[in-house]
């Protein structure tokens, strides 16, 4: 593990530690911690999800968004001043009270992925241990700030539409003639079907419409 950088957090009176470190040391303690916060989800079946398409990415080494932790211990140091070194052991001494505050659906896909790694073969999964891994972990915070922390880091949970992953997909498309058809968008004005033109909304809407069965 190495601190990047720690920055205050006045809101909650404590300490944010943004840490770079790799899927092994992490994984290291991970197996302890993902029960520690009686608050968080359950955990989402993958089977289907999103989280299966990550557990793939993730046994190629993909960058995930960090994962937030928090040592719930007060009182114990001064995070202003002790230096990096301390906060580190002080972190790896006390992964009984780190939770888990934003990050325990990748932390179970990161679990899945190691366990189907290790049928690979010695190689490949010392190359997976190694791959790189951000973490933001709060030293010195307390229940509230945890509570307040957890509330405001998952205010994204809602999944993104079809509609809308469609759009992101296929947004490259746009002004480019594919097989005779161009795709505008809404701001060109009235597209010409006779030249092959079609609004890029509308088309998407139709293809979301084909893949639901709903017309």
């Amino acid at each position: 593990m190495e601190i990047m950088s720690r920055i205050k957090d006045y809101r909650i009176n404590s300490i944010n530690l943004y840490v770079e470190t790799t899927f092994g040391e992490y994984l290291s303690f991970a197996d302890q911690i993902i029960k520690n916060n009686e608050l968080q989800r359950k955990r989402v079946k993958t089977s289907k999800s999103v989280y299966s398409l990550l557990k793939d990415d993730l046994k190629k080494g993909c960058v995930m968004p960090p994962l937030v932790l928090a040592v719930t211990k007060t009182d114990v140091i001064d995070a202003d001043e002790i230096d990096e070194e301390e906060l580190l052991e002080y972190i790896k001494e006390n992964t009984d009270d780190v939770l888990i505050l934003d990050g325990l659906q990748r932390t179970y896909t990161l679990l899945d992925a190691r366990s189907e790694m290790e049928k690979a073969g010695k190689k490949k999964m010392q190359q997976f241990l190694g791959y790189s891994l951000r973490l933001e972990i709060y030293v010195e915070i307390n229940r509230f700030g945890v509570l307040y922390r957890m509330l405001t880091l998952n205010t994204g949970q809602t999944p993104m539409s079809l509609r809308h992953q469609l759009e992101m997909l296929y947004s490259d498309m746009l002004d480019t003639e594919i097989e005779g058809v161009i795709l505008i968008p809404d701001n060109e004005g009235k597209a010409d079907p006779d030249e092959g033109e079609f609004v890029f909304k509308n088309a998407v809407e139709g293809f979301n419409s084909y893949m639901g069965r709903n017309e």
